[in-house]
């Protein structure tokens, strides 16, 4: 036994010499080899240090390490050591502090495998330019405390950081100058603050790991510039998709930045939002704000001026408190409540807005929205000074001066559009229709309890007055109406547009009728229109000559001559229950005469007769146009041609 504790006292005394001999040697010129060969000893690497610089107690600088790592080998210009006091914890040999700097790793990390039996509580790199296929990385700074290796795809170390670099290259991107402070665990992630500078703009935020997603606690992006075409690099970014695809934004402000996304793109915006969630959902947010100031934004090909929008989100509801925009030389102001059927708008006001149907204005970005819309009701609506032009449809037209006012509309109710509900008048300093030329209309509507009464159209023309009533009752499902009109001075041209003649005419009708239905489908109107029309003819002329009626192979500038007049007699049509009767109405020219006359049904339209008949000089031309052939020619042979 005695024996025993004599060999155990020996070992032990022979380490403490060991111990002290390595420790004086340290103080000499055998500090280099000595840490040479110890570290050569301990570790599966070949190592070799230049120098070796010892600090009592506890620091040691190395200067010059080179490391046999793969896949190339690794030089430190400086490694500074801090041994903890209490050296060994446990096990393992306690390392204070491990500072490195003067790096240069452009294949990547190298392969090296932890000792086991050391313990870095506190790990530095300063001055590190690092490449791999994924990552380049200028002037890296960065401290871990209680670092541990990961196997995460972004974050390689675990541990409390802090890090800043001259430029991080990644997926095609430049970030400089870069910040990080964050504590970057295994189950917990939260980062007190990252900054850097991306697109000629700056970016800095703070952000945790909570609830199975990331949670933007407070971001802002100052001056930042992204195209349209950036979006398809940045949707290959693989940013929190290794943790989850859910991101939970509290709060993020974008100032003075140009941003261009694949639907619309924002100048100089100032944007905030709060509790936002994406993948963006527009109908799912659980809640959530939104801010918008621009100087533009280019939507729908459109370019909207000075928007200013402030709106709340949540599950199945956009509730928009003010929202203006600019739109050419006039501005839009609207506020309401938005869900994926209804709309329901406290306020609409339209003031100088004009609206070119030949402009690249788009509503199919609408479409969506609009093709599920079933309720749509206005508080109130005004429109002013606005003005409409079309000058590709035939007959071109516009409206000018067009002002509007309606008070709780009710528009649009389970997909049946009509005046439901409210009180709307409408004026216009001009408009025009082909032809038809009108000043300083009026029309005036009213809607009480589901029944619509068109109280009065007033519409002064050229040669003339356009008047009109009318009610429709929405209560029912038939939706019985009724319509009164009359119309003095109409150029017969516009009923040109409705039905193109076979022949040059001009002139003025003057037109009424009273026709009453029902408009619950096409079925029943056509099974219920009733009423009459009247129309008269005036100052009627033409340039035609009936020749060339009989003659199709006459050239167009033959087969006109000096205008001429044509009487054609009253046009009375009866129409009782779909079916049209036209009464008989002569025509005679100054070489022709004739007749147009008919019988239309509009439950069996294939059983309909209408027919224009002229007659002239040895030939008689016929105008059908519900029958296969529209026109025929008899001429005083008795021939026929088709």
């Amino acid at each position: 036994m005695r024996k025993a504790s004599t060999f155990v006292v020996l070992i032990l005394l022979l380490i403490v010499v060991s111990a002290l001999a390595l420790y004086a040697s340290l103080y000499t010129r055998y500090a280099t080899p000595v840490v040479n060969f110890v570290a050569n000893q301990i570790s599966n690497l070949s190592i070799q240090i230049d120098q070796v610089e010892y600090t009592s107690p506890y620091q040691l600088t190395l200067h010059g390490v080179e490391l046999s790592t793969e896949p190339e080998p690794m030089f430190i210009e400086t490694a500074n050591i801090w041994l903890d006091p209490g050296i060994f914890s446990g096990t393992k040999l306690s390392i204070a502090s491990l500072q490195l700097s003067g790096m240069q790793l452009q294949k990547g990390v190298p392969n090296i495998r932890p000792l086991s039996f050391v313990r870095v509580h506190q790990f530095a790199i300063d001055n590190l330019d690092f490449s791999n296929p994924e990552w380049i990385v200028r002037g890296l700074k960065f401290q871990i405390k209680d670092p541990v290796v990961s196997d995460h795809p972004i974050w390689r170390w675990y541990g409390e950081i802090q890090l800043s670099a001259d430029q991080i290259y990644w997926q095609n991107e430049a970030f400089n100058n870069a910040l990080l402070d964050a504590d970057i665990f295994a189950e917990t992630k939260k980062i007190y603050g990252l900054s850097f500078n991306w697109r000629g703009g700056s970016l800095s935020g703070q952000a945790e790991w909570k609830e199975n997603r990331w949670r933007v606690v407070n971001a802002s992006l100052n001056e930042l510039t992204v195209t349209k075409d950036d979006w398809k690099t940045l949707k290959k970014f693989k940013w929190a998709n290794a943790d989850s695809n859910e991101i939970f934004i509290e709060r993020v402000d974008v100032l003075r930045s140009d941003l261009e996304f694949p639907s619309f793109a924002m100048v100089q915006a100032d944007m905030t939002l709060e509790d936002i969630r994406f993948p963006f959902e527009l109908w799912k947010q659980p809640s959530g704000r939104v801010s918008l100031d621009a100087e533009s934004l280019d939507f729908a090909n459109q370019l909207w001026l000075e928007p200013v929008i402030e709106a709340t989100l949540s599950p199945d509801l956009i509730e928009v408190n003010s929202a203006n925009v600019g739109m050419g030389q006039g501005y839009i102001q609207l506020n309401g409540e938005f869900t994926p059927d209804t709309w329901h708008l406290s306020q609409l006001n339209l003031t100088g807005v004009e609206w070119h149907t030949d402009s690249e204005l788009t509503l199919q970005p609408f479409k969506e929205q609009t093709d599920r819309l079933a309720n749509l009701t206005i508080d109130s609506l005004a429109i002013k000074r606005a003005q409409y032009i079309d000058l590709q449809s035939e007959p071109r037209r516009q409206i000018s001066g067009l002002n509007v006012q309606g008070k709780q509309l009710d528009i649009l109710r389970n997909g049946q559009m009509g005046l439901w509900q409210g009180n709307l008048a409408l004026t216009a300093n001009s408009a025009n229709f082909g032809k038809l030329i009108g000043s300083q209309l009026l029309i005036e509507a009213h809607s009480e309890g589901g029944i619509s009464f068109l109280d009065k159209v007033i519409i002064p023309v050229t040669d003339g007055l356009i008047r009109a009533q009318g009610q429709w009752d929405f209560r029912q499902y038939s939706r019985p109406w009724k319509l009164k009109f009359q119309g003095d001075g109409i150029p017969i041209e516009t009923w040109r547009y409705l039905h193109p003649l076979p022949f040059d005419l001009s002139g003025l009708t003057d037109t009424q009728f009273e026709l009453s239905g029902l408009s619950g489908d096409q079925t029943s109107f056509n099974h219920s229109i009733s009423g009459f029309v009247s129309t008269q003819f005036r100052d009627l002329l033409t340039s035609s000559h009936f020749a060339a009626l009989m003659d199709p192979t006459v050239p167009l500038e033959l087969s006109k001559k000096a205008p001429s007049d044509v009487l054609v007699s009253d046009l009375l049509i009866d129409v009782d229950r779909g079916r049209i009767d036209i009464r008989e109405s002569s025509i005679a020219g100054s070489d022709f005469t004739g007749s147009l006359q008919g019988k239309l049904d509009l439950v069996h339209p294939e059983d309909g007769e209408l027919r224009l008949q002229l007659s002239g000089e040895c030939g008689h031309w016929r105008y059908e146009p519900l029958s296969s052939a529209p026109i025929t020619r008899e001429v005083c042979s008795n021939n026929t041609e088709d």
